[in-house]
């Protein structure tokens, strides 16, 4: 089954393997200040307590960075140790700016944000310094401008044993997803207990590395999650479950009955992606279909018009961009199997489109990755190239170590046909974060392409 219809990989359950996300997240920070040059540098970080702050702090230096931290006051909103920064080519000074969730916010926000310019001065390293949903909320109300200026967002947590905090507004919620904003996004879901989180914000926040962190600050709903990631979660009980962890259980829990997979299945009639990618049974033409053919090792069994009867059938789905672009994802991957090149190409092109206006970067991620490979297989380089771009564009986004070890395999394969050396380096380093992070599939197929070379 297609990765992008499964959307869930998850990495292997641990309670203590947060560390090494904290320290990937940091380097990758780290890594992006240190190749600036003369660049500014605007960001924000989002921190959930004093102890990952400290981290951070201690991280930074380690990398020949110079943490300054100052703070915004009603006063002096702008602190003035920035006013005062000359930078050069060599800067290694970073100002944290701190104190945004206390005093006036609104004054404090509104005149950061009219004062913007003084933070994205050349050879000026800044990071806004968000610790709470409010705090986060309030920058977007009181500072688009400011906010729209941001030139990166890294989450830095740790395992809190604070209360949940309160959800934020439906119109913030709703403005992250519309821009794609995973970083915001997992930080809610971090925050809040996972009170409101659903399937994608649970998987998100796996992927970010953060699951081990994500055991103490936990509400009813964040602790069902939490145990079935962990395989702990007791005997199922349909009735009145959650269509989001309903689908969760579908996808992700081991050795479901036969009478689990029919309850499952009736609970998720409204979700028949999630019912295709746990391989529970299709409901309705259009998916028997999509079944047939990703199952199928000659679509054209269903009729040299298959294709034409998938896009006849997906018309029922004309509102969901989503689902319409993991049809023409589906379409690429049949018209590959049987050799219809042009028709691939097309359908994932436009599998690509859909998935941009839907706002889905991992399905976009997966698109292009599989452009990658179809180009490569035509010896098409320079569309090739474009693919890599397009994936190397979404991992900052993303804020996972997933889909950074991904991009490497991406990389290397598209330098193996140039250079051996290169490659390895790409794969290797691919292979030790997917040890690292849990994702041991994914590390054997790495090493198996290792081998080749």
């Amino acid at each position: 089954m297609s990765e992008s219809i499964i959307n869930s990989e998850w990495p292997e359950p641990s309670s203590g393997r947060w560390p090494a996300a904290f320290n990937y997240h940091l380097d990758d920070f780290a890594g992006w200040l240190n190749g600036a040059g003369a660049e500014s540098r605007f960001a924000l970080g989002l921190f959930n307590g004093d102890s990952a702050l400290q981290s951070c702090l201690d991280g930074l230096e380690d990398h020949g960075i110079v943490p300054v931290m100052t703070s915004s006051s009603d006063e002096r909103p702008l602190p003035i140790e920035i006013v005062q920064h000359e930078g050069s080519h060599f800067n290694n000074t970073l100002f944290m700016i701190d104190g945004l969730h206390a005093g006036d916010v609104e004054h404090r926000l509104t005149t950061l944000n009219a004062q913007r310019n003084m933070l994205s001065r050349m050879a000026t390293w800044v990071l806004l310094v968000v610790r709470n949903i409010e705090s986060l909320c309030a920058l977007y109300q009181w500072a688009p401008a400011l906010v729209n200026d941001l030139k990166k967002r890294s989450l830095f947590l740790h395992p809190s044993v604070s209360q949940p905090e309160d959800i934020a507004e439906i119109d913030k919620l709703k403005l992250w997803a519309r821009r794609r904003l995973v970083p915001e996004q997992v930080f809610h879901t971090f925050m809040t207990g996972a009170q409101i989180a659903g399937y994608t914000d649970y998987s998100r926040l796996l992927r970010s590395g953060y699951g081990s962190a994500f055991q103490t600050n936990l509400t009813t709903h964040g602790h069902q999650w939490n145990s079935l990631w962990l395989g702990t979660y007791g005997p199922l009980e349909s009735r009145g479950l959650d269509l989001d962890f309903a689908e969760g259980l579908a996808r992700h829990r081991i050795g479901l009955s036969d009478t689990e997979k029919r309850s499952l299945t009736q609970r998720l009639l409204a979700r028949p992606i999630g019912r295709l990618a746990s391989g529970l049974d299709p409901r309705d033409g259009t998916e028997y279909l999509l079944k047939a053919v990703l199952e199928s090792d000659d679509p054209t069994s269903l009729g040299a018009d298959w294709h034409e009867q998938l896009d006849e059938t997906g018309t029922l789905w004309a509102h969901d961009p989503t689902k319409q672009a993991i049809l023409k994802y589906v379409t690429a991957q049949g018209a590959a199997t049987v050799g219809d090149v042009t028709l691939c190409k097309e359908a994932l092109n436009q599998a690509l489109e859909m998935a941009e206006d839907a706002r889905e970067p991992e399905l976009m991620f997966d698109v292009a990755s599989t452009q990658l490979k179809l180009n490569l297989a035509l010896t098409k380089r320079l569309e090739a190239r474009t693919n890599l771009d397009i994936v190397d564009s979404l991992v900052p986004e993303l804020q996972s170590p997933f889909y950074a070890g991904r991009a490497l395999v991406c990389r290397g394969d598209f330098m193996s046909q140039i250079d051996r050396n290169p490659s390895k380096q790409a794969y290797a380093l691919a292979k030790d974060i997917f040890d690292l992070h849990g994702y041991p599939a994914w590390s054997e197929a790495v090493s198996a392409r290792l081998e080749q070379l």
